[in-house]
């Protein structure tokens, strides 16, 4: 299971500044893992949020979005989209 974004995700953020000063202030590392981004995601919303694992698939729900587990694609990786879709509103 992939434990953190790569560079390349990164790479994709318009606001990548807001993330680091995030990042800087707990003193993580460049690219956050699953952990910081819930963390993120938790800290970030107003209202509460939910992952949910069934047998074959997993849910991200949070605020009025939904993100749902793509054939293929990892939890990190949806995570990171709705990271990058907070960082940006």
């Amino acid at each position: 299971m992939k434990q953190q974004i790569t560079v390349e995700q990164l790479n994709e953020c318009s606001k990548p500044r807001k993330l680091a000063t995030w990042m800087d202030k707990r003193h993580y590392g460049l690219l956050p893992t699953i952990g910081q981004m819930i963390e993120f995601l938790d800290e970030n919303t107003k209202h509460e949020f939910h992952i949910f694992r069934r047998l074959v698939d997993w849910k991200i729900i949070y605020e009025d979005l939904y993100y749902g587990k793509i054939l293929g694609e990892e939890l990190c990786d949806s995570l990171w989209k709705a990271v990058k879709e907070k960082l940006e509103t």
